[in-house]
């Protein structure tokens, strides 16, 4: 199992069984977080 986080984004975090799966992951989670994310 793989893991990855993007420290500068809280929450950020995501794991896949292969890196390709990982990658496209990861992009998901950035996307989402940045679509909720409250604007200031």
């Amino acid at each position: 199992m793989y893991v990855d986080s993007v420290p500068e984004l809280p929450g950020c975090h995501t794991q896949a069984k292969t890196h390709d799966k990982l990658n496209r992951r990861i992009k998901e989670v950035i996307e989402l977080y940045l679509e909720v994310k409250p604007k200031a």
